[in-house]
């Protein structure tokens, strides 16, 4: 499986890269200076994403919450700029 985030015009996100954690990682996001702050709803982590021209997100690992698993067996790591592209819907 492959990480997901998922942004909509409210400013809420999902970042999904653990499918096996019960763990939601939801809030909000902002655009601050060209990058993407997706803060969790409970304050426990913020995720950053460089915004490229195209609107395709670049994750910024040294800025960001650590990302971890509980199952590396069943997810394909978020490294330093990751690469997240716009789908359709």
């Amino acid at each position: 499986l492959v990480a997901c985030l998922t942004i909509d015009k409210h400013h809420q996100f999902e970042f999904c890269y653990d499918y096996s954690s019960s763990y939601l990682n939801v809030g909000l996001y902002s655009i601050e200076n060209g990058v993407l702050i997706a803060k969790t709803s409970d304050g426990m982590y913020e995720y950053r994403f460089e915004v490229q021209k195209d609107g395709t997100l670049v994750f910024i690992e040294e800025s960001s919450s650590k990302v971890s698993y509980y199952d590396h067996k069943t997810m394909v790591g978020v490294t330093d700029r990751a690469v997240f592209k716009k789908q359709a819907n």
